[in-house]
């Protein structure tokens, strides 16, 4: 694998091409000045790569390519100048010829902006672009073709910023950050190998926006072979963070999700993202509620991961230290094989996974609204008792009988001792949960609701074990097909099952609704659904 740091030799093959090229690399040189701010170091000396070599002050430089293949502009801006190959003279424009493998830039400590590309041009870059960040440093990509990879690294402790628009990179990116706040913006572009990143301690948003990723994992000669697994990972320490995979091609019907520009994201494979420790959850005042506006800038301590219009070709697996967390899945198609099995590998392969989302000690949010799981969801909520909201509007979840949750498993749930609210509602399709739907609660006084405004929601099999504390079920407009197992323990319980409930009828033993101890209330429209330990009818 590359070093994210400078190269010190070439391949055998490569080196002897170079110590054999006998033409000497063109220069020209504009306006000579005296210095102004900083000093960047323009390095010709390795043969088909261009070095930036920068000093402590901060320094803005911009670069691109011409109509000229391995032409590059290099420019000073803001009065940083420009040597060249370590001579004394200063310019403030350098054009360089015979740039075809590598461009490195190490702009040294100083807040550095560094611009590659503009849109007067395709920049290309044979090889690799080889960036490593010193202090508060700001990256800009702009209408640029990558041969091969990019790789970023971070060496102090201090800001980082990525911005990546309208670009191609052929093969992988590689983002290794220091300690420090970041933030990833990558935009109207395709990644054609993996995405890694790894964000130290710090407030960290990665913003991924009408971009595919992982294409070539499908796309190889002679098939699709061997995919990466992940495709894409990120990692952010510990700190505050937004993972955003989002596109505007409709509007947000939900009021809190940040808006894209272009196409669906597509992501050609599994995606792991790890959050780390938030502040301590009990010097958090307020967790996050349903519908509130996420912030455009990290104020409040969650950690907040969105899939807005996205389809991802794999497994989605989200681990949450502790801390608050909000999880939104809106028009969007997770952990399915079924773009895949149709398009770019045989009918038989099958690279779809279930959603897994395992958090923290904090209150969690999750929301589904208009979305696909086809091979179901586990959202574990961890220990403590804050709680949790999670609501699930107009999706399917489950259908496939492979992958991680095993056969016949829709849903399954774990709540901590706190309140834990579950809703399954509906505005216009309907939910359907192809497989079992497993709920367990903790002691707290927890809600689950199934209610079918428009269409009947559909459940192949329904089992919920409730903890001590006054908890409720309440279902309207439902339907469970084959099995149905509730139990209530002890506490002050409610049971509404209202208009139109079926439950399946046949087998003794298909059916049991216990209420446990205390004294329990109910309401079953239905007087052919048996339940027991329920003592006071409610209207």
């Amino acid at each position: 694998m590359l070093s994210l740091f400078r190269k010190s030799k070439k391949p055998a093959q490569s080196l002897r091409r170079k110590q054999q090229a006998r033409r000497r690399l063109r220069a020209e040189c504009l306006e000579d000045r005296r210095l102004l701010a900083g000093v960047v170091n323009v390095d010709t000396t390795v043969v088909g790569d261009l070095t930036l070599d920068g000093d402590v002050s901060s320094n803005r430089i911009a670069v691109h390519g011409t109509a000229v293949p391995g032409q590059f502009v290099v420019q000073g801006e803001n009065g940083t100048l420009l040597t060249l190959d370590g001579g004394a003279q200063t310019f403030a424009s350098l054009t360089i010829n015979g740039i075809t493998d590598d461009i490195i830039v190490e702009l040294g400590n100083g807040d550095d902006i560094f611009t590659l590309g503009d849109n007067s041009n395709p920049t290309e870059i044979g090889e690799n672009l080889i960036i490593t960040n010193r202090d508060d440093d700001t990256n800009i990509l702009l209408n640029v073709d990558i041969g091969e990879d990019l790789l970023i690294s971070r060496t102090d402790i201090a800001y980082s910023e990525l911005q990546i628009e309208g670009s191609i990179i052929r093969h992988n990116v590689d983002i290794d950050n220091n300690n420090g706040d970041t933030k990833t913006d990558i935009s109207g572009s395709e990644i054609e190998g993996t995405l890694f990143i790894v964000n130290g301690n710090g407030d960290d948003v990665v913003v991924i926006d009408a971009t595919s990723i992982g294409a070539e994992q499908f796309f190889r000669p002679g098939g699709p072979g061997s995919p990466a697994d992940p495709v894409v990972s990120i990692v952010n320490g510990d700190g505050s963070s937004l993972t955003s995979f989002t596109s505007a091609n409709d509007p947000d019907t939900t009021g809190f999700l940040p808006t894209g520009t272009l196409a669906r994201p597509t992501i050609f494979g599994g995606i792991n993202i790890v959050n780390g420790d938030q502040l301590p959850p009990g010097l958090i005042v307020a967790p996050p509620t349903a519908g509130g506006a996420t912030p455009t800038s990290l104020s409040v301590a969650v950690d907040i991961v969105v899939f807005n219009q996205a389809d991802v070709l794999g497994h989605l697996d989200i681990e949450n230290f502790d801390g608050h967390t909000e999880t939104v899945i809106v028009d969007s198609n997770i952990g399915t094989d079924t773009k895949a099995r149709d398009t770019v590998v045989p009918v038989n392969g099958g690279y779809g996974d279930a959603v897994e989302i395992a958090n923290g000690d904090g209150f969690d949010l999750f929301l589904s609204q208009n979305s696909t799981m086809q091979y179901g969801l586990s959202l574990n909520n961890g220990t403590g008792s804050w709680g949790s909201q999670t609501d699930i509007r107009d999706s399917e979840i489950g259908g496939r009988d492979t992958g991680s949750l095993g056969v016949d498993a829709s849903i399954i749930f774990i709540g901590d001792d706190g309140d834990d609210v579950f809703n399954v509602s509906d505005s216009a399709g309907g939910s359907t949960f192809d497989g079992m739907v497993m709920l367990t609660f903790g002691d707290g006084e927890d809600s689950v609701q199934f209610m079918g405004a428009t269409s009947q929601i559909e459940i192949d099999m329904l089992d919920i074990d409730f903890g001590a504390g006054d908890d409720m079920l309440f279902m309207e407009n439902a339907e469970v097909k084959s099995m149905v197992r509730v139990l209530f323990l002890t506490g002050v319980d409610t049971l509404e099952l209202r208009t139109d409930v079926d439950f399946p009828g046949g087998l003794l033993g298909t059916i049991l609704v216990d209420g446990g101890a205390g004294a329990d209330f109910y309401h079953v429209d239905n007087v052919l659904i048996p339940f027991i330990n329920f003592d006071i009818f409610i209207p």
